[in-house]
């Protein structure tokens, strides 16, 4: 019974530990690799003695992640918790008609048929007379949802931020389950109406390389569509692309 239950815990805290793994773990205790699908969950800190130089005070919109992205580097970071990447469609009312034949009967003196929209004839002297009626109707409706992305729809809200500390430890990542973004209250505040945020609150968000020339505001949230995202997600890859091909990239990582 004993040696089940130490199987079952060992079970246990393989899964668990298993939920996240870093690819490139720096620095003795952090991780420097980017997720592939920018999600991370967002998490709050202030610290005066910084990694990159510059105190928590003089900033209100600030991160660390720095061994990820490097020092003073700018990043958007969205909230989806607004917005959704699944929409649904209506379609459109349609109408339909019929049409209907009638028959119809003929009298006289003599013997005679009568049909719709025709005169008759008999074989003696009278006279025929038919009549018809039809009438028909019919209406459909019909509805319709899809996953497709509507391009002028609300996606989340962002702000812009500004890396100046290393963090957070690997370990607290990996009881998280996920890679996480440490920033400052304010972000939290307008992201999620919250003066803090710890990793257990899972409160998810993306965070990608941007710049402070690209249109979007500083210094105070903001709202995007699923078209503003997809330009801050292609902004943020010519950055990267930019970086690799320079070796005097101004992303540099902390060596």
């Amino acid at each position: 019974m004993r040696l089940l239950v130490t199987l079952i815990l060992l079970i246990f805290v393989l899964t668990v530990s298993g939920q996240y793994s870093c690819s490139n773990p720096c620095y003795g205790n952090m991780c420097c690799s980017i997720p592939s699908n920018n999600e991370y969950y967002l998490t709050t800190f202030c610290d005066e003695s910084t990694a990159c130089g510059t105190p928590c005070s003089a900033q209100t919109y600030f991160t660390a992640d720095s061994q990820r992205f490097g020092c003073g580097v700018t990043l958007t970071i969205c909230s989806t918790s607004g917005g959704s990447t699944t929409t649904g469609g209506t379609g459109s009312e349609g109408t339909s008609t019929s049409s209907g034949s009638g028959s119809g009967s003929g009298s006289g003196s003599g013997s005679g048929s009568g049909s719709s929209g025709s005169s008759s004839s008999g074989s003696s002297s009278g006279s025929g007379s038919g009549s018809s009626s039809g009438s028909g109707s019919g209406s459909s409706s019909g509805s319709g949802s899809g996953s497709t992305m509507e391009i002028g729809g609300f996606y989340g809200v962002c702000v812009k931020a500004i890396t100046i500390d290393a963090g957070p430890n690997i370990s607290v990542e990996e009881e998280a389950g996920m890679a996480i973004i440490d920033a400052s209250s304010q972000i939290c505040q307008d992201l999620f109406g919250s003066s803090s945020c710890g990793w257990s609150d899972k409160r998810s968000i993306t965070a990608v390389q941007s710049s402070v020339e690209d249109g979007f505001p500083v210094n105070k949230p903001f709202n995007v569509t699923f078209e503003d995202y997809n330009k801050i997600i292609s902004n943020s890859l010519i950055l990267d692309q930019q970086c690799s091909n320079k070796n005097n990239c101004k992303y540099n990582k902390l060596e």
